[in-house]
């Protein structure tokens, strides 16, 4: 039997199944990820045969999606993972996530293997920027019921959510997405926009490895709730279920270099805690 459906200590399971999609080389299923590793970035998730980096999709297009997993318990393990899509979001609930496809999975003890191509025509109305999400269970290791589709806390789950932009300098841009509450209960909540190191080399698939880190003059987080914009930080109380549209904005400095990156993350914590439940990435390439 596998030892729980979370991958806290990362010790795996000797005596049976332990499921993990790696976010970096080694990754034994602690959860939370170190920091230089954003949750919201897992090159396991493939798109045509590469690490998904947050380009555009186009609607009408047939794509080839495929997952990474490693069992680090004894047993053999036969595995399925799924892959959904879903709107840009901080925090996944069973009305955001959109289904993909499946496919089969056997990983033998302490193997990696990737699934074959799960082939996806997106569908009309599907937004330029999404995220997707990986799941991957087994009888001997099954995942939490009700189903969590957190990566931040999870080892059967990955994520690649990111929006990737260009900009000139000097120029505001905007974009929008949802945190949502996945509990079962009303929770406060508080969204902070941070920057990430654009050298690290978890984010070498999607920088180039000239870019550097340039910080934006003014952020801001607005609802359809708050009259005023917030600077940075956002305070909301969201119901079982619920979620709520978001639009960050940001002043790329005016002394920008073309060539250069900016790295934001927008994290969710539950109120009072210091682990983020979920949360995604912009990267703005300036132009």
């Amino acid at each position: 039997m596998s030892n729980g459906t979370k991958g806290d200590g990362g010790k795996g399971n000797p005596n049976g199944v332990y499921l993990v999609i790696p976010y970096y080389p080694d990754d034994m299923g602690s959860r939370p990820l170190p920091s230089a590793y954003p949750f919201w970035s897992c090159q396991s998730i493939h798109l045509g045969g590469s690490p998904y980096a947050g380009q555009k999709l186009v609607p009408g297009q047939t794509v080839e999606l495929a997952v990474e997993a490693i069992n680090y318990g004894a047993q053999t393990a036969s595995a399925v993972c799924i892959v959904f899509w879903a709107n840009p979001t901080t925090s996944f609930t069973n009305a955001s996530v959109n289904f993909i496809g499946t496919a089969p999975l056997t990983l033998a003890a302490h193997a990696v293997n990737i699934t074959g191509p799960i082939s996806w025509t997106i569908p009309e109305g599907t937004p330029e920027h999404i995220c997707l999400l990986a799941e991957v269970t087994a009888p001997a290791d099954p995942i939490q019921q009700p189903a969590t589709y957190d990566a931040a806390t999870d080892r059967h789950y990955a994520q690649q959510n990111v929006q990737v932009l260009t900009a000139t300098p000097g120029q505001q841009i905007r974009i929008g997405f949802f945190m949502a509450n996945p509990g079962v209960v009303k929770t406060k909540y508080w969204l902070e926009v941070t920057h990430l190191a654009a050298s690290h080399q978890s984010l070498r698939h999607i920088l180039p490895r000239s870019a550097v880190l340039i910080k934006t003059q003014q952020i801001h987080l607005k609802t359809p709730s708050h009259a005023r914009s917030q600077v940075h930080k956002l305070d909301v109380e969201l119901d079982r279920g619920e979620s709520l549209e978001v639009e960050l904005s940001a002043l790329v400095p005016a002394d920008a270099k073309p060539g250069s990156t900016i790295v934001l993350q927008a994290l969710q914590y539950q109120h009072l805690r210091h682990q983020p439940v979920g949360g995604l990435g912009v990267v703005v390439h300036v132009i």
